[in-house]
């Protein structure tokens, strides 16, 4: 079974970068419902930095919920009357701004932390071994 930390770093690894984990040429892998989980989030936040460049009114709050911290981000899009509040966790707001600096947003700069805890975050990874050793603990679980 995949932990909650490597679930995570899959996730911003299918966000970074997506085309590592395809699903065409691991479909073992994405049987698992919480990998397809994983791609899904990776979308949210693929799609969240294409928005951030359109965006306005953008902001990040830590919210205090059941003893964990999570990071409420709020923007808004005008031409396409449209606002949008997402939850993200610490590594997901710095995936986020790492992504969002490689696209040459300015309104959500990464900070000196961010790059060391999408790392951090992603050697969760390499406990595994790589893609071939994650399907296999996918299928068995």
């Amino acid at each position: 079974m995949l932990d909650e930390h490597r679930l995570e770093a899959l996730t911003l690894a299918m966000a970074i970068a997506p085309g590592v984990y395809v699903r065409n040429r691991m479909f073992e892998l994405f049987t698992h419902p919480s990998v397809v989980r994983a791609r899904t989030r990776a979308s949210v936040l693929r799609g969240v930095v294409r928005q951030l460049a359109l965006a306005s009114d953008v902001t990040v709050e830590p919210e205090t919920r059941s003893s964990a911290i999570t990071y409420v981000l709020r923007y808004r899009i005008a031409r396409m009357r449209m606002s949008r509040v997402v939850d993200l966790t610490r590594a997901e707001l710095s995936a986020i701004r790492v992504l969002g600096a490689k696209a040459g947003l300015s309104c959500l700069p990464p900070d000196a932390d961010d790059r060391a805890c999408v790392d951090a975050v992603l050697a969760h990874l390499l406990d595994l071994g790589g893609p071939s050793d994650l399907a296999g603990i996918a299928a068995r679980s």
